[in-house]
């Protein structure tokens, strides 16, 4: 699955809040669900968390810093392939949620 942001990063000045605005564009020929993680979620806000990405289309991202010291960040987009391109933000959320939470597969112990 393949999400790209444009620009693929954002320049912030230390000690002063600002903000950089992306395109997610999506590069496949279905819809991509997208999920917006942080390193530090004290120092940024991301606006939105969750959406979809229309198939070959883009999706706007917006990225809030707070004013804080100088330090390198991460910020990771997850993606899924999804069937509806009109889902809300619940809905993308509990596909993550099914997703990467589902509970572990049981194996079958033997004792010799």
């Amino acid at each position: 699955m393949s999400v790209t942001p444009e620009p693929p990063q954002a320049l912030f000045t230390p000690g002063v809040p600002g903000a950089s605005h992306h395109k997610l564009k999506n590069g496949t020929d279905g819809p991509l669900a997208v999920k917006i993680k942080c390193s530090d979620n004290a120092l940024y806000k991301v606006r939105p968390v969750f959406g979809v990405v229309p198939a070959g289309g883009e999706a706007a991202l917006e990225l809030a810093r707070a004013a804080g010291p100088a330090k390198q960040d991460k910020l990771v987009i997850q993606s899924l392939a999804c069937t509806d391109a009109g889902l809300g933000n619940e809905a993308v959320a509990a596909l993550f949620a099914e997703a990467f939470h589902a509970p572990p597969a049981e194996a079958p112990a033997a004792v010799r």
